[in-house]
């Protein structure tokens, strides 16, 4: 007796698993994706050059990637992907599959959970490569979100790197000038006070003095610039910042 039950109690389960998958189960198809996100520093050529005075690029590719798999799962981006594909009414045409029903008149935030589920985005560590894998009930569909996801994501990076950029460049131009007027008023002073101590070799003392100066100056726009790259993905009460 208690063997027939052993039986039925393994049997029953398979049976209806069995019956589920070959009779009710929509079938699903993956498609797959990926892009490289770079430092925009490698983009960005002689620019990138000028922002080495500050220790680094406007962004690294491990906070870029992300920030891509942020843009993936949100709002947003489902906001544009249903205008171009219309992902609603695909996420309905789930057939008998009980289990993955999506009533039409599903809210937003049902929507997005669905996409989530359907739509998966993660950073490989060793190249900063984010891959993506997208399910569908058609293979076409799967094939044509995945091409629409990764075109909105790259264009999604460098938009943000290139804003990042620009700000950047504005900030250390506005700096160097700075550090330049102010440069101007401390090598009038010194030539004021070498003047007044009768100073023997002038030149030699300058010299020395608007090294320090210059170097002062530079570590101070290393740090602002550094706050403010730092600002752009932490809280003002972070350790970091």
């Amino acid at each position: 007796m208690k063997n027939k039950e052993l039986l039925f109690a393994v049997l029953l389960p398979l049976g209806l698993f069995a019956f589920y998958q070959i009779f009710l189960a929509a079938r699903i198809y993956e498609a797959q994706g990926c892009f490289v996100v770079k430092q925009s520093g490698e983009e960005l050529g002689g620019v990138g050059l000028g922002l080495g005075l500050l220790g680094g690029s406007p962004s690294s590719s491990r906070e870029d990637a992300a920030l891509a798999v942020e843009f993936i799962h949100s709002p947003n981006l489902l906001s544009t992907l249903q205008e171009q594909l219309d992902l609603r009414s695909h996420y309905q045409q789930y057939g008998a599959d009980i289990l993955r029903y999506f009533p039409d008149d599903a809210s937003k935030e049902d929507f997005l959970e669905r996409y989530r589920k359907m739509v998966q985005a993660k950073i490989d560590p060793e190249n900063n490569v984010v891959v993506l894998t997208v399910h569908a009930y058609e293979p076409k569909v799967a094939q044509d979100l995945a091409a629409a996801i990764t075109r909105e994501g790259e264009a999604f990076i460098n938009r943000i790197s290139e804003e990042m950029a620009r700000e950047q460049v504005a900030f250390v131009e506005v700096e160097v000038n700075f550090a330049e007027s102010r440069l101007k008023e401390v090598r009038q002073q010194l030539l004021e006070f070498q003047d007044a101590q009768r100073v023997l070799d002038p030149e030699h003392v300058s010299e020395a003095a608007a090294g320090l100066i210059v170097g002062l100056e530079e570590k101070l726009v290393q740090a602002r610039a550094e706050q403010i790259r730092l600002r752009r993905f932490m809280k003002e009460d972070a350790p970091e910042v």
